[in-house]
């Protein structure tokens, strides 16, 4: 087992030791229970990141015959740590290598139970980044089609984007569209969230120039992680098998989002706007072309937690789906997946991927 005297980063792992008593002679002995809090979340640390240990016990602070009323004390400088058997001096290491480290505390004759810390090497691979733009809207919004031009301007930009039309008070709104608008309370239209992160609007307005900039700035950036889709149909069945590689060991724990939309659906659609004026007549572009319609989600709507059960190596996340083709497809060769992976505290998408139905694709590796 070796140690660096000096760290290069830094990783918080509290350690909490609690403590149980009564007067009552019957009940068990006192418990020492270890509980890991990280701000990264998790127990997943890096060569030569210095881990700080942070060692708490539970105290009945009420006073006595009341009903117990406990308080964590801070007793990392009083507790012995032990890694890998071995006492360490204070509350502090920075491991060297690789390896499983085991980690508990000892107070008053008291052990913790022991914490497994994975300790890994942060790597560098790095992937294209895609932005997802979710484009609220009605085909009784005059100004939503500001949005739906915008998104064929930035088609000349770049091709790093994914849309997913999320449509209220319509005939293609749906229950997952319903869900998105209460969740992000969308009171506004149009509306339009770029990697769920910020508004694509201005003072209540949508600001082309301005946005179009800063989603094309956004994909020029690198990802740590990357999508790989495989979608198949058989008969009235979809499969699909979501893979996603992190080129660096992310802390934070992350969610996963995959939805179905439609392209090509033909809707008149309400425009104020001096946008499509060969279809448009007294307000209406008829026959309006409706593409990356949400209209099923194969998740929550919010994402689901990627389990570490569901890790097929230490940096390869796969997940397998199948159901049947939902009944408000109008036309299965036109159906998208979309894949999106998202911090769990932030709700940012990280990265997204879409691929088409029958179809699959591979990782966006940049080295």
């Amino acid at each position: 087992m070796k140690f660096f005297e000096k760290s290069r980063g830094l990783a918080i792992i509290a350690i909490i030791v609690f403590m149980f008593s009564c007067s009552n002679e019957n009940t068990q002995k006192d418990k020492v229970e270890l509980k890991v809090i990280n701000y990264n979340s998790g127990t997943i640390a890096f060569v030569g990141e210095e881990v700080v240990l942070n060692v708490k016990k539970k105290e009945n602070i009420s006073p006595q015959g009341n009903y117990p009323y406990y308080k964590d004390r801070d007793i990392s400088r009083e507790a012995i740590i032990y890694v890998n058997n071995q006492r360490i001096e204070g509350n502090t290491f920075v491991p060297e290598d690789v390896n499983a480290y085991h980690v508990k505390a000892v107070y008053e004759g008291q052990e913790s139970s022991v914490l497994q810390l994975t300790v890994q090497r942060r790597g560098n691979r790095t992937f294209k980044k895609n932005v997802v733009i979710e484009d609220y809207t009605g085909d009784w919004c005059g100004f939503c089609p500001r949005v739906s031009h915008a998104i064929e301007l930035l088609k000349s930009k770049t091709n790093q984007f994914i849309p997913v039309a999320v449509h209220t008070n319509d005939i293609m709104t749906n229950s997952y569209a319903n869900q998105l608008t209460r969740y992000f309370d969308i009171t506004a239209f149009p509306s339009a969230m770029i990697d769920r992160k910020g508004f694509w609007r201005e003072a209540g307005d949508i600001d082309e120039g301005t946005m179009l900039d800063k989603i094309t700035n956004r994909v020029e950036e690198k990802s740590f992680l990357g999508l790989k889709l495989t979608s198949r149909i058989d008969q009235n069945n979809i499969l699909l098998n979501v893979q996603a590689m992190f080129g660096n060991m992310y802390p934070n724990k992350t969610k996963l989002v995959v939805f179905a939309t439609e392209d090509g659906i033909v809707q008149d659609q309400a425009n104020y706007t001096e946008y499509y004026p060969d279809i448009t007549n007294d307000g209406v572009a008829k026959n309006f072309v409706h593409d990356y319609v949400l209209r099923y989600a194969l998740t929550d709507v919010r994402g689901e937690e990627m389990n570490s059960s569901q890790f097929i190596s230490s940096n390869l996340y796969e997940r397998d789906f199948q159901i049947a083709v939902p009944l408000n497809i109008n036309n299965i060769s036109k159906m998208n997946f979309v894949a999106m992976v998202l911090d769990s505290e932030t709700n940012e998408v990280l990265n997204a991927r879409l691929v088409k139905a029958d179809m699959s694709n591979e990782f966006e590796f940049l080295n």
